[in-house]
């Protein structure tokens, strides 16, 4: 990768950017209609759908159209609640802007990270995040790396190494180039594979569970039905909306639409507490937890170091030990003991 001491030039940068693209991971492109279509073709739906072909072969149009609104229904409610939680996850990545010192034209400036390309030479300090993957040049640093392996102990990332996108520095100082940007980065592909590994929720599983016995039982029942039907010689066209109705009427067709909007109600009452949810899958998952084990660091605290007391197994005063402990501690760098 191309790398002076001057930095890369204006026009290198500009060739990259067009054939690199920006150094960020693509957002989420929200499209209500794709939402209300995907919930329309899921077992919860299939349910009412079954239901409303069934009416709709008897003529029915009365029920057809009731049935027609339990699946609007649903769908757009649950597309609605999604879109709330998109457009509060684009505002909070919006306002959360990272800003990285750079070497471009033999002069230093300060850019968005969103405009790194590969082979920007950077410098990294204390208390940044490193916007990109990069391979440290010149000095060791200490890395707080909890947001890719949930481990708050600090690693040395010593020059010639690489660091990855989204890691803290809590010290040293040293220059880096820039290995990999947006998507090509480590936190890139980690992101793109949540974002596509989607498994069903709990109450999909469920409802197909029940789809499937009812599914069952209604088919035994109408091969039961049918020989009585032929055995007494009876007229089977007579016999269709009677199988028609014991379909319909083992098919729980308020079904999904309560999980709906009981999930929606449980969403409110979250977000009232903070709490955002970005999928209502998420409510049945949680509601299915019986145990839920964290780790005591990572994205979810903040990993302050504290002092809560001190034990002494040695001859001397705490005065002593203390004055001995000020004096070991880097005050230039301190270190999160050092600072605790």
């Amino acid at each position: 990768m191309e790398q002076s001491a001057a930095g890369l030039s204006s026009k290198t940068v500009k060739s990259r950017l067009q054939s690199e693209g920006y150094n960020e991971i693509p957002k989420y492109h929200f499209s209500f209609y794709k939402a209300v279509l995907n919930r329309l073709w899921e077992p919860t739906a299939w349910i009412l759908e079954l239901a409303l072909l069934l009416e709709l072969i008897l003529g029915k149009e009365i029920q057809a159209v009731f049935i027609v609104l339990m699946l609007l229904f649903a769908a757009v409610n649950g597309a609605i609640q999604e879109y709330r939680s998109n457009h509060v996850l684009n505002l909070l990545s919006d306002n959360l802007t990272l800003f990285i010192s750079v070497k471009r034209d033999n002069h230093w400036l300060r850019i968005p990270s969103r405009e790194l390309v590969p082979g920007d030479l950077i410098s990294l300090k204390p208390g940044n995040i490193i916007p990109a993957d990069v391979k440290v040049l010149n000095k060791s640093i200490y890395v707080n790396e909890s947001s890719i392996t949930g481990e708050a102990t600090p690693v040395t990332r010593a020059a010639g190494s690489n660091a990855f996108s989204g890691t803290e520095v809590l010290g040293g100082n040293c220059l880096a180039t820039v290995s990999q940007t947006g998507l090509r980065s480590r936190a890139g592909k980690t992101s793109q594979l949540t974002l596509e590994a989607k498994a069903p929720g709990q109450l999909q599983v469920l409802l197909g569970r029940v789809i499937k016995y009812l599914a069952i039982l209604d088919a035994c029942l109408i091969v039961i039905l049918l020989l009585f039907a032929l055995l007494r010689h009876e007229n089977i066209v007579s016999l269709m909306p009677f199988l028609a109705m014991l379909v319909i009427a083992t098919i729980p067709i308020a079904m999904p639409s309560s999980f709906s909007v009981a999930n929606s109600i449980e969403a409110n009452v979250l977000s009232n507490q903070s709490i955002l949810v970005r999928d209502l899958t998420g409510i049945q998952e949680a509601a299915n937890m019986n145990l839920l084990l964290m780790d005591k660091t990572g994205t979810i605290t903040t990993a302050p170091t504290s002092v809560k007391e001190f034990h002494s197994f040695s001859n001397y005063s705490q005065s002593e030990i203390n004055q001995l402990a000020l004096a070991a501690m880097d005050t230039r760098q301190p270190s999160q003991t050092d600072t605790a």
